[in-house]
């Protein structure tokens, strides 16, 4: 599956997704090692598509560890992009996931 056609399903179902979708679509982007890079201006785009995805990103990063510190930079480099409420949370979450790697800038 290319990047392209996740990034639009993900844009077409997650605003009405279950935890249940998110994970296996989690485990699908990791599976196929789609770039998040990729995926991240969808945390810009308008609830609930931002507010799911940002779910989404908190299901991979809990499945696969290693992704936290990639959430962390783009989540804090482009914080005043993101509408979603309480996004301090998720960074949070995320800071708590990466443990040890957490990023020094």
């Amino acid at each position: 599956m290319s990047v392209a056609s996740i990034k639009n399903e993900i844009i077409k179902n997650i605003g009405s997704s279950y935890a249940e979708y998110r994970i296996t679509l989690a485990q699908k982007i990791l599976k196929q090692k789609i770039p998040l890079k990729e995926l991240f201006p969808i945390l810009y785009l308008e609830h609930p598509t931002s507010t799911r995805f940002s779910w989404l990103l908190g299901d991979i990063s809990a499945i696969d560890p290693s992704k936290s510190r990639e959430i962390i930079i783009e989540g804090f480099k482009n914080f005043n992009r993101i509408k979603i409420l309480n996004f301090d949370r998720t960074l949070a979450k995320q800071c708590l996931l990466c443990g040890n790697d957490l990023p020094k800038k």
